[in-house]
């Protein structure tokens, strides 16, 4: 127990190195030195690990959290250590949500950990259930939109997510499926981005 009550101002100076730790480590990812990035990433894990140990009521510890996780799952499935991926997408999805209408950026990072499960999972064989994490990304992307439709990027998340999952399901044979979910994503983004935004002519 200290002997001086801790105050989070007191670990200003953690968050920010943390921070400046995932930063690196994806733009480490981006280069392609994944070795490298993981070990940053992981470093900044560790360090928002202890905050939100030490402050578990304050939700941007939490948030930053889950966004540190997201890449270091994405830095794990690069390595092709997919079981690690998995259990570290599963961490960030543990973690309590922020409410929609305060916190946009927290549930697209939410949207994201889903996503980051479906791929780890996919990796390993278990096809199904893959399935079943990208549709749970859908739905939280489709969430926000209900709340905040003019959010570009979440509109262009549930894009990239529509395409993954329908080319899933077609490798699955679910032909007509894929197909509906495509046709609702080229009317959602006629709507939402126009004609003319890349991902209107993609879908």
């Amino acid at each position: 127990t200290p002997l001086v009550e801790e105050k989070p101002d007191h670990h200003g100076r953690r968050r920010e190195l943390g921070f400046a730790k995932v930063t690196l480590g994806r733009a480490l990812l981006l280069r392609g030195k994944i070795e490298e990035a993981e070990q940053q990433i992981r470093s900044g894990v560790e360090i928002y690990e202890s905050l939100v140990q030490l402050f578990p009521a304050l939700p941007e510890f939490s948030e930053r959290l889950r966004f540190s996780y997201n890449q270091l799952s994405w830095a794990l499935r690069s390595l092709r250590r997919f079981p690690e991926a998995e259990e570290t997408a599963r961490q960030a999805i543990a973690l309590p949500p922020l409410d929609l209408g305060t916190d946009y950026w927290d549930m697209c990072t939410l949207g994201w950990s889903y996503h980051d499960l479906g791929e780890a999972i996919r990796e390993q064989g278990r096809i199904e259930e893959a399935v079943g994490s990208f549709r749970q990304a859908l739905r939280v992307f489709e969430s926000v939109l209900a709340e905040q439709p003019d959010r570009g990027a979440a509109s262009d998340a549930l894009a990239t997510i529509v395409r993954q999952l329908a080319l899933v399901l077609q490798g699955m044979g679910e032909f007509a499926e894929a197909e509906a979910l495509l046709r609702e994503q080229l009317t959602r983004s006629r709507e939402l981005l126009g004609e003319q935004h890349p991902h209107t002519a993609r879908a």
